[in-house]
């Protein structure tokens, strides 16, 4: 087996802790478009890595319905941007990691204009080789990660991919990643990571598990 070279983790949720104020604003989407509310752990049920079938469920499937969402989630997330904070030990996992010489990069559906500022408000950024958003593809299609091997030059079977949804997990298997790993701590419980290689409790258990 190949030594693993890369670490891509996913953005919202294993990083950065959105999940709290991501249903806040999904739940301020429903109630303006009069759409029925979600608990935290209804919210982790209903959310799917593509948000457009997330909005699909609940009916809202026209260019006018998915640009109004677009917009009101972009306007709440900078709204409350200062309670968005890096998960329990990602800025100690990402120094260790880039210590002992590991490419890091992120593959999100989330967007570059979100992610990068707050990367950089955190002193995160300089840790990541590469950062690939929604414009290159929406997991579970591999293209982001496609992406990010053929421009840091890793084979599949060097790389391991870090999320905390079942999107994740499905998108590291059809790029035919070495390991895909789930964690507790993001949007998908437990159960909804049944199909990943290993699942973590902590940032830092990372280290053990990484060959």
């Amino acid at each position: 087996m190949a030594k693993t070279k890369l670490i891509i983790f996913d953005y919202d949720g294993v990083l950065i802790d959105t999940f709290t104020v991501t249903c806040q604003i999904y739940n301020k989407l429903f109630s303006d478009l009069d759409k029925k509310e979600f608990s935290e752990e209804e919210f982790k049920d209903f959310f799917d890595i593509d948000w457009f079938k997330s909005l699909a469920k609940i009916g809202l499937k026209t260019e006018e319905n998915i640009q109004k969402c677009k917009e009101l989630y972009s306007y709440y997330m900078h709204k409350h941007n200062s309670q968005v904070k890096p998960c329990t030990e990602i800025p100690e996992l990402l120094h260790e990691l880039k210590k002992q010489g590991y490419k890091i990069a992120i593959v999100s559906n989330n967007i570059n204009e979100n992610i990068i500022p707050k990367l950089e408000n955190e002193n995160l950024h300089e840790f990541f080789d590469l950062i690939v958003d929604a414009k290159d593809g929406l997991k579970p299609n591999p293209d982001g990660i496609n992406v990010v091997l053929s421009k840091l030059g890793i084979k599949p079977d060097e790389a391991i991919l870090i999320g905390d949804m079942d999107g994740d997990i499905e998108a590291a298997k059809n790029a035919n990643l070495k390991k895909a790993i789930g964690v507790t701590w993001g949007f998908h419980t437990k159960e909804r990571l049944i199909n990943a290689d290993i699942i973590i409790d902590s940032a830092l258990d990372l280290l053990k598990v990484i060959d």
